[in-house]
């Protein structure tokens, strides 16, 4: 008598074919994506830094920077504006969108005093937020 098939029973020699195919296939895709590496994000340089008294509100000195920024690969993303007074850490004045090349900072200090300032850009996107490195430190004397 012949030996009946059990169709419900898998072929193992085609479970080890298509499990080592999917193995490597996977393997492939993983080094694809590791080997992907984002461009670096593109670092601002403060260029000039001008302060005008009395410009928004009497007694008070309103300050405006502006920076160069080569963009490359990267998207043109966001500026964030930083700043410090020599007594105070750093504190974040906002962000600019990244077209923009000057930021303007209203009622920056009502006494005479060295401001410093610096930039970074950033941009958010399904992958996550990408930050940039601080551009330089540009100082601004306050006199009255």
């Amino acid at each position: 008598m012949a030996k009946l098939l059990h169709p419900s029973r898998p072929n193992r020699r085609v479970s080890n074919i298509v499990r080592t195919w999917w193995a490597l296939r996977s393997q492939r895709r993983r080094r694809q994506r590791a080997g992907a590496t984002a461009p670096t994000p593109p670092v601002p340089v403060i260029v000039d830094g001008s302060f005008v008294v009395d410009g928004s509100e009497p007694g008070w000195a309103d300050v405006n920077i502006s920076w160069e920024i080569e963009y490359g690969s990267s998207p043109v993303g966001s500026i964030e504006a930083w700043f410090r007074t020599d007594a105070d850490d750093w504190q974040s004045l906002g962000t600019v969108p990244g077209s923009d090349t000057a930021f303007y900072h209203p009622r920056a200090t009502n006494t005479e005093q060295m401001l410093h300032y610096r930039v970074r850009y950033w941009f958010e996107d399904f992958g996550g937020l990408v930050v940039g490195a601080f551009s330089n430190e540009y100082p601004i004397y306050v006199s009255f």
